[in-house]
């Protein structure tokens, strides 16, 4: 007798069952071997969230920004001119929405910054939030930021992809793992772990920050050939980014903490060709009109300082020693405004640059590398 259509049973497919269990092992393995499969611009993204968590209700001076702030403000410089903690939580490639995320958990979690710091490049303010390396939205963001970034973008796309993103790391990282499978056939190394260790442990003593030694990577005056993106022939920030700015300063508005726009130097190659086609005025526009929608906004401008070639990486990011001069002038000027407390001045120049004897208080990356060597001996 053969069973009714409501007591039949429908057995899973055994294969279905097989591929499960085979997607479930090979993902979490790839999640073991995460540091293996990475970049420095995702992993910064990363360390600033978890930071954020360990470190913000024992912070007092917040640093935000792009890799500008990365590498060019020194908490351990800064603080003994503040006299209070202070953390860099800037990340490379940064975008304005990761600062009024980063902020917004710190302030969630029971921080009560003294003042907070925030940076934003000038070409980076024209770009939407949805970066080129769509993986790392993922590493920063919780489910319910993500809906919320999405829905300020009207892009649900955004939210599906960093949602899969999240849950298969395969897919994250497929970048990363092609990359390293084609290194492994090739016979080179194949794994970021090294550099990912190299990094934790610059971030980590430099309280965020990531110092590089003196001497250039890339030649400051080849602007035309290293960032040409960097000079559009337009500029006018993008709506997304425009609303989170607001957001972020009525973040720290609303709680009374003072906030600093940080305008960083730039190589002066770089600097003249923003003046010439117009984008530098625009920007100072923007911060200006800025300022007059937020009284407590108060500016360090850093522009017309006067580094020299010298003193950068490349067209836009100073060198460690140089960071160090920067930092410190920056703490001198936002102690010298915190302890005034009228805010009659809301625009500082910053003083002209000269260099220092070297900070042993920071370790820039090469130092970070023979240390890590030498800890390597040691466990052998």
């Amino acid at each position: 007798m053969s069973e009714s259509p409501s007591r039949k049973r429908y057995a899973v497919p055994g294969g279905l069952l097989g591929m499960i269990g085979l997607v479930l092992v090979i993902e979490l393995t790839l999640t073991r071997h995460e540091l293996d499969f990475t970049n420095f611009v995702t992993w910064s993204w990363k360390h600033a969230g978890r930071a954020v968590s360990q470190r913000a209700t024992k912070t007092e001076i917040f640093l935000f920004g792009d890799s500008l702030v990365k590498f060019g403000v020194a908490p351990r410089v800064m603080e003994p001119i503040l006299k209070k903690p202070t953390y860099n939580f800037a990340v490379f490639a940064g975008r304005l929405p990761v600062d009024y995320f980063l902020l917004k958990r710190a302030l969630d979690a029971g921080a009560r910054p003294s003042a907070v710091v925030f940076e934003c490049e000038q070409y980076y303010l024209t770009q939407p939030p949805m970066l080129k390396e769509g993986s790392i939205w993922p590493d920063l963001l919780t489910q319910r930021e993500c809906l919320e970034l999405a829905r300020s973008m009207g892009n649900l796309d955004f939210f599906t992809q960093t949602t899969i993103a999240r849950i298969l790391f395969s897919y994250k990282a497929h970048g990363a793992i092609r990359g390293g499978i084609l290194a492994a056939l090739r016979g080179e190394k194949a794994s970021t772990r090294d550099r990912m260790d190299l990094n934790n442990r610059n971030w980590d003593w430099n309280l965020g920050a990531q110092i590089m030694p003196k001497g250039p990577l890339l030649d400051p005056a080849a602007i035309d050939n290293i960032y040409p993106e960097f000079f559009p022939k337009s500029w006018a920030i993008d709506p997304v980014n425009a609303s989170y700015l607001r957001k972020f300063l009525r973040l720290v508005e609303g709680r009374g903490i003072p906030v600093f726009w940080l305008v960083p130097p730039i190589s002066p190659p770089a600097q003249a060709r923003r003046q010439q086609i117009g984008m530098d005025a625009l920007y100072t526009e923007l911060i200006r009109s800025m300022q007059e929608r937020s009284p407590s906004l108060i500016v360090i401008d850093g522009r017309r300082s006067n580094y020299s070639a010298d003193a950068f990486l490349d067209p836009f990011h100073l060198n460690g020693p140089a960071a160090a001069v920067f930092s410190q002038d920056v703490a001198t000027l936002i102690a010298a405004s915190l302890k005034a407390g009228d805010r009659d001045s809301r625009w500082f120049d910053l003083p002209a640059y000269h260099d220092r004897p070297a900070d042993d208080r920071v370790e820039d990356i090469v130092r970070s590398q023979l240390v890590l060597d030498k800890q390597k001996l040691i466990r052998r």
